[in-house]
């Protein structure tokens, strides 16, 4: 949907307790966080802004 990756997928769990390990796990395995999807966005526009979102 979207052209959603893995890693947009991941970023877009607002409210999981599991999205960073999610993210840091897809990262170490070789997602690329320089992927946009149909929208043009990449993954780190998905991530929700605050005290999670600015790690």
């Amino acid at each position: 949907a979207h052209g959603h990756t893995a890693l947009h997928m991941a970023a877009g769990l607002h409210g999981s307790p599991f999205q960073e390990e999610l993210i840091r796990l897809l990262l170490s395995r070789g997602a690329d966080p320089s992927i946009r999807n149909l929208e043009n966005d990449q993954p780190a526009h998905l991530l929700q802004s605050g005290e999670k979102g600015d790690k």
